[in-house]
């Protein structure tokens, strides 16, 4: 069990310096090559350059949906929680009744 956390764990790290170095990558792809000059219609740069901004957007996208969907897992796991122990907090038990006849 505890080996399967540590798996996971180390995998979502991995994920999310992949994810790190991609876009810096991107980034300082798009810095360098803004300049450039431009052979033509079909010129190999800009059609790099707008793979490159399509790559970016994409993956600020799941960025952003990522976050927000651990944002409602953590939120929705509170409430649930906090609605189940709202049942239990009336019985003998956490109330401290003795119950001898």
């Amino acid at each position: 069990m505890y080996q399967n956390k540590k798996i996971v764990r180390h995998l979502a790290l991995l994920l999310s310096f992949g994810m790190l170095f991609l876009m810096l990558y991107l980034v300082s792809f798009e810095a360098t090559h803004e300049l450039h000059e431009c052979s033509g219609q079909d010129c190999p740069v800009c059609h790099e350059l707008q793979i490159a901004e399509q790559l970016t957007r994409q993956c600020s996208a799941f960025a952003a949906a990522s976050a927000c969907s651990i944002f409602m897992v953590v939120y929705i796991k509170q409430i649930s929680t906090t609605f189940f122990c709202s049942f239990q907090e009336h019985n003998l038990i956490l109330d401290k009744v003795r119950m001898d006849d």
